[in-house]
């Protein structure tokens, strides 16, 4: 071979070389916990702090990345079938033949030496010389930014002529995420716990706190004017440890007070009496659409522990605790104070009486009756949705072949309901009578 043909192979052995390198890297940084990383950062560590920038803008790192390992790939493909494709066609090999086996080869070697093999011992990598190659991982990073920002842009105009923005595709990667998260279930490499307990983290970055707060109606306050000793009372009583303590109407919430606060005032024998509003700290309120995420991170900042969430017009619609968002997470989590659960009663022949305030989430988990709507998170606010007016005992309506009837009405809120699924319609994947299975 001419000198020229051995420096394409050597150009193509240093490009795979370099992607294997920053495949290497990418795999020990991604392995380093992000909290030793920012305690390091917080020392002064400039290579903590560099991967730390990297790593926080996720979208950017993966194009990064993507675009490193397929620029060497296909420079790697284009130098060694330009050296040795005429090797080949001279051997009596035909040309097209030739370039396309070179081509999977050079794939090949990617796959295994760059995707597989450079990624597991990045992972072994330990700390010190994982921070050691921050700065040529960033400059190798950076060769290749221009062909990334031109794919961000191709990537945002093609999303944009499809009307999905960003959003759109976050989500679509978040659905990604799940798959794999399934998939890991299925191969037994995560635990069904860990499962529910990832997949409740994903949930929260994409799920409003008016779907897990505790609606109006239902909280428990106390008036500003309330002496203390009658308030410990009420909260003792409901099994809470904070109380929102309002002034005048429920809409005018002034503060929020806990029993800790309440029984420190009640030491000096004259204090219970003492109105429970001059005991009050001041609330925070939060609109009921903030995503559930954001609010976490916001309640762990103000070390507090509720939050009161108003609508769009600046009246309460509820209350959220951080006990409510780690339960979206973990699942329920009960103790000695806690009332007993919303009640979903079986009733025969597949009937349930249902609470009203059964979310249609929890209802679908424990009855397998799928029930949606987009403007309504309870079972009482779909009827109220499907009905149109305040329904009374005794009325029935069918909601996707199931019978729903309004069995108690209070106040003119719905408190309990019997659901009945049509036994004559067959359910998903049954066979008709005519052999085809149900849609």
């Amino acid at each position: 071979m001419e000198p020229s043909s051995w420096i394409g192979l050597f150009g193509s052995l240093v490009v795979t070389l370099l992607a294997a390198y920053g495949s290497a890297v990418e795999a020990a940084t991604l392995a380093m916990r992000p909290s030793r990383l920012r305690e390091l950062a917080d020392d002064g560590n400039e290579a903590a702090a560099s991967i730390l920038r990297l790593l926080e803008n996720q979208n950017r790192r993966a194009t990064l990345t993507v675009s490193l390992s397929l620029a060497s790939a296909i420079l790697a493909a284009v130098l060694v079938t330009a050296v040795l494709a005429p090797e080949l066609e001279r051997a009596g090999l035909p040309f097209p033949f030739a370039a396309i086996v070179l081509t999977l080869l050079v794939v090949f070697v990617h796959v295994v030496f760059v995707a597989r093999l450079a990624r597991r011992i990045g992972r072994r990598l330990n700390e010190d010389r994982t921070l050691a190659q921050a700065r040529p991982w960033r400059l190798l990073l950076m060769a290749v930014a221009p062909l990334a920002l031109l794919a961000d842009f191709v990537t945002d105009r093609g999303l944009a002529a499809f009307g999905r923005g960003r959003e759109a595709e976050e989500i679509g990667e978040l659905g990604e995420l799940r798959e794999i998260i399934e998939a890991s279930e299925l191969e037994e490499a995560i635990s069904e716990e860990d499962v529910d307990m990832i997949q409740g983290v994903l949930e929260i970055s994409r799920e409003q706190i008016r779907h897990i707060m505790t609606p109006r109606p239902d909280m428990v306050m106390v008036a500003a004017e309330t002496p203390a000793a009658n308030a410990l009372k009420i909260a003792l009583e409901h099994g809470h440890s904070r109380l929102p303590v309002y002034a005048g109407d429920h809409d005018s919430i002034v503060g929020m007070v806990s029993v800790r606060q309440i029984a420190a005032s009640l030491i000096d024998p004259t204090a219970g009496q003492q109105p429970v509003g001059e005991l009050a700290q001041p609330a925070f309120f939060v609109p009921e659409t903030k995503m559930v995420d954001d609010l976490l991170g916001e309640l762990q900042a103000g070390r507090t522990h509720m939050a009161i969430a108003i609508d769009e017009y600046g009246d309460t619609a509820g209350l959220v605790t951080m006990e409510d968002i780690i339960e979206r997470i973990v699942g329920d989590i009960r103790d000695e104070t806690d009332q007993e659960p919303i009640e979903i009663i079986p009733d025969g022949d597949g009937a349930y009486l249902v609470d009203g305030r059964v979310r249609l989430g929890e209802l679908a988990e424990q009855t397998g009756i799928e029930l949606e709507a987009a403007d309504a998170d309870t079972l009482a606010g779909l009827v109220f949705l499907r009905l149109g007016h305040v329904p009374d005992d005794g009325e029935i309506l069918d909601i996707d072949g199931i019978a729903i009837e309004v069995a108690l009405v209070e106040n003119n809120r719905i408190r309990r309901l019997r659901l009945t699924p049509d036994t004559d319609q067959p359910k998903p994947g049954t066979p008709n009578p005519d052999g085809r299975q149900a849609a």
